[in-house]
């Protein structure tokens, strides 16, 4: 039985300005590949377990995005 049917989708939440991905395991089968894939037990809500996992920030994201398309262009440069 769900604690709450909504809080087995994957959710983002604010916390301090990092943003998080949550998953809802209500058994050990469901935490295991969550733990495996990085996940932290966060909270408890009756016999479910929340678990949370940190994305990367949006400043980390724009500077992923710069980067990559510097090296697209170093690369295209170079092809020249």
């Amino acid at each position: 039985m769900r604690a709450r049917g909504d809080l087995n989708t994957t959710q983002r939440a604010r916390d301090t300005e990092e943003e998080y991905v949550t998953k809802v395991a209500e058994d050990v089968d469901e935490a295991i590949p969550l733990i495996e894939a990085g996940f932290e037990l966060a909270a408890e809500y009756g016999e479910a377990k929340i678990f949370k996992k940190r994305t990367l920030a949006r400043a980390e994201m724009e500077l992923i995005f710069i980067t990559t398309n510097w090296i697209l262009f170093v690369l295209s440069e170079n092809r020249s």
